[in-house]
C-alpha cells in the first residue's frame, strides 16, 4: 500500500458544532511523509499544527488539537475522513478554531475528496501488526486491541435510554466499508443535557441540521441507520486513532468508551509499535 495525497485543493464552509462559528477549510496536496496538518491562517504568522497525538490539548466532547494559546477544535470526523479514504498526506488551511460540522457525518467529507481526486506515492504507507494484547478501561468502559491481519472495529454502546439502548457493530475497516457504513453516520446527543452542554460553551452551533437530537420519544429526525449511534462512535475511534500516524492491523474491541480512552489506547498502541519495531 502507498501514500496518497489529495489531486487538487478542497475547499469547504460551515458553522462549527460547538463554538458556532462560520470557519472556511481549504485542504491542499502534501509531500509524501508530510502527514495530516492544521494551519490556522487568522493568526499572524499562521499556526502550524500537526494532527499528531502529542498535540492533543482536550478530548471532552470533542478532539482538539493546539500550539500554545491556538487550538483547533473538532477534527475526528475530517481526520476519520481523510484516514478512511487513504489520504496521509495533506495540508489543512483554517480561519477560526473549529472545524465545520456541515451534517454531522464524514460523508460531505469524504464526497469531496472524491471530487478531488487521489494520487498516490512511490513512498509505503505506515502499517503495522500488533502482536500482542492491549487493554485500557475506565470505570465501565474497556478497550481491547488484539492481533488480527487486518483492521476490525467492534463497538458497543448502551446509554440506558428507551431510544438509545444496547447497540453493537462489527466492521472491518477499508474504503469502501468506511465510505458507504461508517462516514455517513451523524454525531447525536439527548435532549436532557442540551441546557449543561450550552451552560458550559458546548453545542453552540447544534442543530437538527448537525445532530440527531434523542427525545423522550426517539429521535426528532430519521435516523440513516437503525444503529447509527455506534456507527458514529465507529467514526470517532477512527478519526482518534488516525493521530497515532500509522495504520494498526488489529482488531479493536470497544466498550462505552470515549475520545480519552480512544486517545488512551492510541498511545499505548504507539509504544508497543515504537518497542517492538512491528512496521510492516
Amino acid at each position: 500500500m502507498h501514500q496518497a495525497t489529495l489531486a487538487k485543493p478542497i475547499k469547504i464552509e460551515g458553522q462549527g458544532l460547538h463554538t458556532g462559528k462560520r470557519t472556511t477549510l481549504t485542504l491542499y496536496p502534501a509531500e509524501p511523509n508530510s502527514g495530516i496538518s492544521f494551519l490556522r491562517i487568522d493568526q499572524k504568522p499562521p499556526v502550524r499544527i500537526e494532527a499528531k497525538l502529542e498535540n492533543v490539548v482536550s478530548s471532552n466532547r470533542c478532539v482538539s488539537l493546539g500550539k500554545g494559546e491556538i487550538v483547533v477544535n473538532t477534527v475526528e470526523h475530517l481526520l476519520a475522513a481523510l484516514w478512511g479514504m487513504g489520504i496521509d498526506n495533506a495540508l489543512i488551511e483554517i480561519d477560526d478554531e473549529e472545524v465545520p460540522a456541515l451534517d454531522g457525518s464524514a460523508s460531505v467529507f469524504v464526497s469531496m475528496i472524491k471530487e478531488s481526486g487521489i494520487v498516490k506515492f512511490e513512498e509505503k504507507k505506515r502499517i503495522a501488526n500488533l502482536k500482542e494484547t492491549l487493554w485500557v478501561h475506565k470505570g465501565e468502559a474497556h478497550i481491547l486491541a488484539i492481533p488480527a491481519p487486518r483492521l476490525r472495529i467492534t463497538y458497543l454502546v448502551d446509554y440506558n435510554h428507551n431510544h438509545a439502548s444496547e447497540q453493537i457493530g462489527s466492521f472491518i475497516i477499508n474504503q469502501e466499508v468506511f465510505e458507504k457504513e461508517i462516514a455517513p453516520a451523524r454525531t447525536f446527543g439527548f435532549d436532557y443535557e442540551l441546557e449543561e452542554l450550552l451552560k458550559n460553551g458546548f453545542a453552540l452551533g447544534g442543530s437538527l441540521e448537525n445532530a440527531i437530537l434523542i427525545t423522550e420519544n426517539g429521535p426528532v429526525t430519521p435516523l440513516r441507520f437503525e444503529d447509527e449511534l455506534v456507527r458514529h462512535k465507529i467514526l470517532d475511534l477512527i478519526g482518534d486513532l488516525s493521530l497515532i500516524g500509522l495504520y494498526p492491523n488489529c482488531h479493536i474491541i470497544a466498550i462505552k468508551a470515549s475520545h480519552n480512552l480512544h486517545l488512551e489506547l492510541g498511545r499505548k498502541l504507539i509504544s508497543v509499535f515504537n518497542r517492538r519495531c512491528q512496521l510492516v
